[in-house]
């Protein structure tokens, strides 16, 4: 079932969106959110918000068909289950720190579900060490970003993302005191006005920035550098630097891009500039891996693909489109 049908339901079972955001590790704001994407989709409201939360009869309707699914496929997963748990190995998974938490923790949470006896062992590589860590057979598997072909090896491409920015309300206004919050660009000549913070290691996609403002006689102020993408967020959420990144760090994070949450933060692209980060899978081809494994690539594919459209959905309906597809 989808995010959506999920917040839904809960909603449902709570009949209190307070509660079911509080029970879905969630805002309020952003459970709302949820509920009203799954209503625009069926084209009904779902619920009767006044005198007090009530379902509508399409609600009612949508809530029954849920629950079979639901059972449907609860009593599949459990099947599966009982027959992955004669399974056993380990999944040796190298990746960025910072992809870690985005691309895996959620699919491996539904893959040990079905194969509970089959570890995941995470390995924090850079996309460079890739060709050496699969050649080597010290890694099954490598997400990476900015690859390119590496002999004896399979690249499937998951994803294509842009670099976005980040920045508080506040500091934009500080250093722009006429910025427009309904901007959704900033020039690189702005960009050169305010501090950055981005990771000790550079990146291609950093690199790229980075000739990109050379050219234009311009450079940027870095002051916080770390590969710690969540110590960079909580900079630029305190209103200290702009930082940027790929998409898909925003994922698990839609509740800070929706305006009027407490740490609203606003997303930006860059004028005149465009640079797409593919994200791809890499495994051997000199090694048959077990069928678990590419599985669970399915599994992180599929989940990633679903949580980065999500993403866009939210920026484009706050942007009006201009970060849509």
């Amino acid at each position: 079932m989808t995010v959506n049908q999920l917040m839904f339901m809960c909603a449902v079972e709570e009949m209190s969106f307070s509660k079911a955001a509080e029970k879905s590790f969630v805002t309020q704001q952003c459970l709302s959110n949820h509920i009203q994407r799954l209503e625009k989709s069926c084209g009904v409201r779902l619920f009767e918000r006044n005198p007090h939360l009530t379902l509508t009869e399409a609600g009612k309707i949508l809530y029954q068909s849920y629950v079979q699914i639901r059972d449907i496929e609860e009593t599949t997963s459990l099947k599966l289950r009982s027959e992955g748990e004669a399974v056993h190995g380990t999944i040796r998974f190298g990746t960025h720190l910072n992809r870690a938490r985005i691309f895996l923790l959620q699919p491996f949470m539904q893959f040990n579900n079905r194969y509970p006896n089959v570890k995941l062992k995470v390995i924090f590589v850079h996309t460079m060490d890739a060709e050496t860590m699969l050649a080597e057979n010290r890694v099954d598997v490598v997400l990476g970003a900015n690859g390119t072909l590496i002999p004896n090896a399979y690249r499937e491409v998951i994803g294509e993302e842009s670099i976005v920015f980040l920045a508080s309300p506040k500091l934009l206004r500080e250093k722009i005191p006429d910025w427009d919050l309904s901007r959704t660009t900033i020039t690189m000549k702005e960009l050169s006005l305010f501090p950055i913070t981005a990771a000790a290691n550079v990146s291609m996609m950093a690199q790229n920035l980075n000739h990109a403002m050379v050219y234009e006689n311009l450079e940027l102020n870095y002051i916080f550098l770390t590969d710690d993408n969540a110590a960079q967020l909580e900079f630029c959420k305190a209103g200290k630097a702009i930082m940027f990144c790929p998409e898909n760090q925003l994922i698990g994070r839609e509740s800070l891009i929706v305006p009027g949450s407490d740490d609203y933060i606003q997303v930006l692209k860059l004028e005149s500039y465009a640079d797409f980060m593919p994200i791809a899978l890499f495994t051997s081809s000199q090694r048959q891996l077990p069928a678990y494994v590419t599985e669970f690539c399915s599994m992180v594919r599929d989940y990633y693909q679903e949580q980065i459209q999500e993403v866009r959905k939210i920026l484009a309906l706050n942007h009006n489109d201009s970060f849509s597809d």
